[in-house]
């Protein structure tokens, strides 16, 4: 191992003084090991923002009345529809047991 070159070696130390800030965080981050509980968190905050979007909708819809949910029936494809019109001649969802 040549020890008189910064350059040799595990670590070059040049390179280093040479990264731009956010690529020698990039690097501690990596080493200390919090990249990768950082790459989870930002994976749960995007499912989040799913879900969120999905709670979004369903309060619209419940709080929509008969003209806006029709509206939105005719737009669902006919499988849906019908699965629909099923469960809403039930004679348990009728006499509100449902």
């Amino acid at each position: 191992m040549n020890l008189s070159s910064p350059d040799t070696g595990p670590f070059p130390f040049c390179q280093v003084l040479n990264m731009k800030p956010a690529e020698i965080l990039g690097m501690l981050e990596e080493a200390a090991g919090t990249r990768m509980y950082e790459n989870k968190k930002e994976g749960a905050l995007r499912t989040l923002d799913k879900k969120q979007l999905k709670v979004d909708e369903i309060q619209k819809v419940r709080g929509a009345g008969p003209a806006q949910l029709l509206g939105q029936l005719l737009l669902l494809p006919q499988a849906a529809v019908l699965s629909v019109m099923a469960y809403l001649r039930d004679p348990e969802f009728v006499q509100g047991r449902h």
